[in-house]
């Protein structure tokens, strides 16, 4: 297929009852080599000629197609192994609006927190700084874990949260982290098991050693952001054989995002995100 005119000639044949028709339609339309193509099968779905099936398949194969875009450059992120936190939500994000992107996060993300930039004295302790979040979060902002919301997929997208306050213990984390990173706090976020925490640096102990007693203490953003001592959690972790482990590479994070989403849109019966939820997954490890 190498012109437009073949392109109007294969979306006439989306209107085939034939469901075989249709799919290998389907599949020589998202592998065509044609520039531009899901630009101009959005062009031709407003063809009046065009019948409300050959729509509905067209908008099928255009999801199709930035579907396959999408984890096409998400596996090359992966293969890198240098996928940032912000980049990574960007991605996750634009799986479900398309038109997303870094910028529009990083400009999000600023502009909420803002004030708690305004309130945040250099004099502060790590404490009190992370106390002022909490506050700004889950008092001000009414940010909260509801178990029905939870496993909504509404609670699994930052930009969302900024909106409506319904996250789950993965969102309120990737928001928390942002937010730390935007006020430059010394943190990292932290894997123990399957759970992600935030470990604030113990600066002074790293300059001199890395190792035991690096983190002051911990957050754990999907409990309200409780605070736990540095010492007594990793004596507790150590002792329980658990390793604590830095992240660096963020494709594993946002791979618990995509598995736990398509767990939500199982749910729901939704099958096709539930599987595209299951393949960015196992692209991101």
């Amino acid at each position: 297929m190498q012109s437009k005119t073949s392109l109007i000639a294969l979306c006439s044949l989306l209107d085939d009852p034939d469901e075989s028709v249709y799919h290998r339609v389907k599949h020589e339309l998202i592998h065509s080599e044609l520039n531009n193509v899901e630009v101009k099968l959005k062009d031709l779905r407003y063809d009046e000629s065009l019948s409300r099936r050959a729509v509905k398949r067209i908008d099928e194969v255009i999801d199709c197609i930035y579907f396959k875009t999408l984890s096409e450059t998400i596996q090359c992120k992966a293969e890198a192994n240098e996928l940032g936190l912000q980049e990574g939500l960007s991605w996750f994000i634009k799986f479900r609006y398309k038109d997303y992107s870094t910028e529009v996060l990083d400009r999000e993300i600023r502009d909420y927190a803002a004030p708690i930039w305004l309130e945040v004295s250099e004099k502060f302790t790590g404490l009190e700084k992370v106390n002022m979040i909490n506050s700004f979060l889950f008092h001000r902002g009414k940010i909260a874990i509801k178990k029905l919301d939870a496993c909504l997929p509404g609670s699994f997208f930052v930009n969302d949260l900024l909106i409506n306050g319904k996250a789950n213990e993965l969102s309120i984390t990737a928001l928390y982290l942002l937010i730390c990173q935007y006020l430059e706090l010394p943190v990292d976020c932290v894997k123990v098991k399957s759970k992600y925490f935030i470990g604030y640096r113990n600066l002074p102990a790293l300059a001199k050693s890395p190792g035991f007693g690096e983190f002051m203490f911990y957050i754990n953003p999907g409990n309200n952001g409780l605070i736990l001592g540095g010492d007594e959690v990793e004596w507790h972790f150590d002792h329980k054989g658990y390793e604590i482990s830095p992240v660096s590479d963020y494709s594993p994070f946002i791979a618990s995002l995509f598995r736990e989403l398509a767990l939500s849109y199982e749910r729901s019966n939704n099958h096709v995100k539930k599987s595209q939820c299951e393949e960015l997954a196992s692209i991101l490890g």
